[in-house]
């Protein structure tokens, strides 16, 4: 309770019993904003918590016990009453109609417990109470079921079945049916001769599934998964209907009695058969039929002829062949930059996620079952990044390690100290390489707005050096300004620069001198093969019409999938580049050499450490048939990078 207390008073920069607490926001974690009812909520739920030790202990009378569960029900589960807030923060009323009918359940397994003791006047331990309730609940100590005009449903198990026309046992898989209980190896009552009387769970369940089989009056059905849903593996079924099936072949020979069924309910094979199923005699098996599967199901028929459709009018395996979306409005043609800049990021995910709807990045909330002795390469660059914001804010080393210890971004003891320590002498020489362009990392954003045939560019340009002023007017740019000196934007990154990197320094430059505010030198500081860089990226030539390329590639983008990526791209561009022009014409060999490098960034250099990129979830769905390096791949590369692996060391 004091570290709750703690938790709930204490700074997020300020450990608490060597933890750092969270910053709780609307939107998730880490938003930087606390949201104290939420923290509120959470401690009224602690304090409940805490208060079950003093309510479940000791005896008491086991009406007493129905009294108590109530209140803890009313406590901890929801009723239906209140809105139920789902992802994003909005109200989910399927989930709070699920929390309602499992807290209905709940309840009515608390009143069936109290009319069963309601003449019980002994008082009990809760453990007995618990053992009753976990009985109930698993269905062993249910009623005997009863009769029904419909469907009957039952637990098999011995007494518990009626004569029927119809007996259904399903889920006889092997291992679950008939049951094999396992007892402690201290049990010396299980480890003992077995005796006359003593119970025998397995042939319990052998007796109800004999029952069963005798109590079906006209038709008697076992079912059982006999596929893997992951791997489609074979899987047995239980031991009993292995027996069954070993009886039904010796004694009638060459009859057809199993039912294999398609994994999905809208295969087609559902509904081939003409035949009408209906109460009567069973119909005739027609030629290449399975006349046993059958589905009453519209929306699976529909389905199956969807599937039956696209598999005969479909002329290339993959499901985004072809596909064209119609043009975005008007109001598309006005481009941020920053929304230019992540849309060349990855293109393909640009367009699943704004244009599709589809988000394939899903949060996992596991925790991890095992304490890590390193960290991975992204975990490095983070945990760089964060250093290097304790040290811009003049942390020292001793309370950083605490801070990102408490808050788990480090591993345990020794360990832990060992990678903070040398993560920290990394990122040191960092604050030196950036210390003579401090008057750009300290400017604002420098706006840019400027028409470029149909479009419009707004934005702004971060990290600009303030103390160069222009000499030729603030409308020269390109060519124009080449005679002063340019303007200067620095760009750092703890982690190594990545093609995306270089595209954005390139747009930012393009952006810069086609607002009509001149040439724009980069310098980069970056970190590659355990040491920093730093690289000074000349101003572009021709901004404008470079930069109407790129945002006539963003608008194919809106339309269809692009085939741009980042790295194969550039990768393709850089050999093409590295060869003296000859004229518009690429030589064939210098293609060959670049479709190579291309394949390579890919699928991956098994030399090299790092994810091919073909490997990315978004690319994988949409290039997932067919070579994705063909068509318009090497002529956007051509024209969109060549001119920046050119330019850019």
């Amino acid at each position: 309770r004091r570290l709750l207390l703690g938790y709930a008073t204490a700074d997020a920069g300020e450990p608490v019993a060597g933890l750092v607490p969270c910053r709780v926001g609307a939107g998730g974690f880490d938003t930087g904003e606390m949201d104290g009812e939420l923290l509120g909520r959470f401690v009224s739920y602690c304090e409940k918590v805490f208060g079950l030790r003093d309510r479940l202990g000791g005896k008491r009378r086991p009406a007493r016990w129905g009294a108590v569960l109530r209140d803890v029900v009313r406590d901890f589960l929801a009723d239906g009453s209140e809105p139920v807030r789902g992802a994003g923060g909005r109200e989910d009323r399927a989930l709070a109609r699920e929390l309602a009918e499992e807290s209905a359940a709940v309840r009515a397994l608390v009143r069936d417990f109290e009319n069963e003791v309601s003449d019980a006047r002994s008082p009990v331990p809760f453990e007995v109470v618990r053992d009753v309730l976990v009985e109930r609940a698993d269905g062993t100590a249910r009623e005997t079921a009863r009769l029904a005009d419909g469907a009957t449903v039952a637990g098999l198990g011995a007494g518990r079945i009626f004569p029927a026309g119809v007996v259904c046992v399903a889920g006889m898989n092997d291992g679950v049916f008939p049951r094999s209980p396992s007892t402690p190896s201290f049990d010396v009552v299980a480890a003992g001769h077995a005796r006359r009387g003593d119970r025998d769970v397995r042939r319990e369940d052998r007796f109800a599934f004999l029952e069963a089989l005798l109590a079906a009056r006209r038709c008697f059905i076992a079912t059982y998964a006999g596929r893997g849903l992951r791997d489609d593996a074979p899987i047995p079924p239980s031991v009993l209907v292995d027996e069954l099936k070993d009886y039904l072949r010796r004694r009638f020979p060459g009859e057809r009695f199993e039912t294999r069924h398609p994994l999905q309910p809208f295969s087609p094979r559902y509904f081939e058969s003409n035949v009408t199923h209906a109460p009567g005699p069973a119909p005739s098996e027609a030629a290449g039929v399975d006349e046993d599967l059958f589905s009453y199901s519209r929306g699976m028929c529909e389905a199956a002829q969807a599937v039956r459709a696209g598999m005969a009018a479909s002329e290339s395996p993959s499901r985004f062949a072809g596909l064209t979306l119609p043009a975005p409005d008007a109001s598309r043609r006005c481009v941020d930059l920053a929304d230019l800049v992540a849309f060349f990021a990855n293109p393909t995910r640009f367009f699943l996620r704004n244009r599709l709807g589809v988000r394939l990045d899903l949060d996992d909330l596991t925790l991890e079952d095992e304490e890590p002795f390193e960290l991975d390469n992204l975990e490095l660059h983070r945990l760089r990044s964060d250093i290097w914001d304790q040290v811009q804010a003049g942390v020292r080393p001793e309370r950083g390690a605490a801070l990102l210890r408490g808050s788990g971004r480090l591993p345990q003891a020794g360990l832990g100290r060992i990678v903070h320590e040398r993560a920290r002498e990394e990122v040191e020489p960092l604050e030196g390489l950036l210390a003579p362009h401090r008057k750009a990392l300290d400017a604002q954003p420098r706006p840019v707005e400027f028409d470029l045939g149909a479009f419009r560019v707004t934005g702004a340009v971060e990290n600009v050096d303030p103390s160069i002023e222009r000499t030729n007017g603030a409308e020269s740019s390109g060519t124009e300004a080449g005679g002063a000196e340019p303007d200067r934007m620095v760009w750092w990154r703890t982690g190594g620069r990545r093609a995306r990197d270089r595209i954005d320094i390139w747009l930012r430059q393009l952006a810069w001198a086609a607002a009509g505010h001149g040439r724009l030198e980069a310098i980069g500081v970056w970190r590659e093969r355990g040491a920093w860089k730093s690289a000074a990226f000349p101003p572009p030539e021709d901004a404008r019409e470079h930069l109407g390329r790129w945002l006539d590639a963003w608008w194919q983008g809106l339309v269809a999938p692009l085939s741009f990526f980042p790295e194969t791209s550039f990768a393709f561009a850089k050999a093409v580049a590295s060869v003296p022009d000859d004229g518009d014409v690429i030589p064939e060999a210098v293609l060959e050499v670049a479709r190579e490098k291309a394949y390579v960034a890919w699928l991956g250099n098994p030399y090299q450490p790092g994810p091919a990129e073909g490997s990315d979830l978004h690319l994988a769905l949409v290039h997932d048939a067919g070579d994705p390096l063909a068509g318009a791949f090497e002529d956007l590369a051509t024209k969109l990078l060549v001119p920046l692996a050119k330019s850019q060391p």
